[in-house]
């Protein structure tokens, strides 16, 4: 399964990509497995991973965004401006008790929650680009590969390509930017300590992808080429099987 090293054909495409990622997928591709495209995310684009992948126009997801938060912030500030008024008026007139402060508790609560989505939902879009600038894509004639570099490592997540559902490009722009949309299961793992977890993912992909329609049309061929293959070898590794059964019971 592993490969000592990245083949020569691969270094032209892999160039784009950084020296540990690069390193990264030595041991992840096959004896013959050909690199189709590599790529990574447009960052100034990426801040729309907060928004489902159904809103695609650029205006509606910045007007969405805005209301939310402007909103979110409007209510907040008059809920706080209320709760503090009221026991400040209390304290001032003499009425103010520690029963009266503790029911207050919960409603406090309830403002800290509030405060910390909106918090949330302030900075997510500055994580978002953050983070894609620390990500790369890989496409093969396998499988679809997706690169997260952190302080401990370099995070694979690959998915074969027989696994995945056909792409689907969704926040496309004028400038060919947009989300190629896959889905399906992944193998994730962290070059640091090797550990390795298998996962059901949806509505993820290649996001924020400069030549989302030309990935995209990689994807789908190289996908319905992969679909035969990976059958013929899921046959012949329960052949395998069999045959190893046989030969356990002396059968063979």
């Amino acid at each position: 399964m592993t490969n000592a090293s990245v083949p020569t054909t691969h270094d032209e495409k892999l160039a784009i990509l950084s020296g540990s990622v690069r390193e990264a997928l030595k041991p992840i591709l096959y004896p013959g497995e050909r690199v189709l495209w590599a790529g990574k995310p447009i960052p100034r684009a990426a801040w729309a991973d907060i928004m489902p992948s159904t809103i695609q126009s650029t205006w509606a997801q910045a007007i969405l965004y805005t209301l939310s938060a402007g909103m979110g912030l409007y209510v907040l500030t008059w809920m706080l401006l209320i709760m503090v008024v009221g026991i400040g008026s209390d304290i001032q007139n003499g009425k103010f008790s520690l029963w009266g402060f503790i029911l207050t508790l919960p409603i406090l609560a309830i403002l800290l929650l509030f405060a910390f989505n909106l918090v949330l939902l302030i900075i997510f879009p500055w994580l978002s680009v953050r983070r894609a600038r620390h990500r790369s894509y890989v496409l093969t004639d396998r499988q679809a590969v997706t690169a997260y570099e952190t302080t401990q490592g370099v995070e694979l997540e690959c998915a074969d390509l027989a696994d995945v559902l056909a792409p689907s490009i969704t926040r496309k722009r004028k400038n060919g930017v947009g989300d190629v949309i896959f889905g399906g299961y992944c193998v994730r793992q962290m070059t640091g300590d090797g550990g390795m977890d298998i996962n059901s993912t949806f509505d993820t992909g290649f996001t924020a992808c400069a030549e989302a329609e030309r990935v995209a049309a990689l994807f789908a061929k190289a996908r319905q080429e992969r679909i035969p293959k990976r059958e013929l070898e899921d046959i012949e590794e329960m052949g395998r099987d069999y045959q190893g059964w046989l030969r356990r019971k002396g059968r063979l």
